[in-house]
């Protein structure tokens, strides 16, 4: 965020990249409150 504030441009292969990595971490913090959720017996609402 701070380097394009800065008025870097990023190319849509590192956009590409970025993103990817953004959803992968996404991925791993929903499986990690499913697991807490569950170790709680809370029912999350799917969407």
């Amino acid at each position: 965020y701070a380097e394009e504030r800065a008025g870097r441009v990023f190319t849509a292969e590192e956009a590409d990249i970025f993103g990817s990595e953004a959803q992968g971490r996404a991925q791993a913090i929903t499986g990690q409150i499913a697991q807490v959720a569950a170790l709680l017996d809370i029912t999350l609402p799917e969407e």
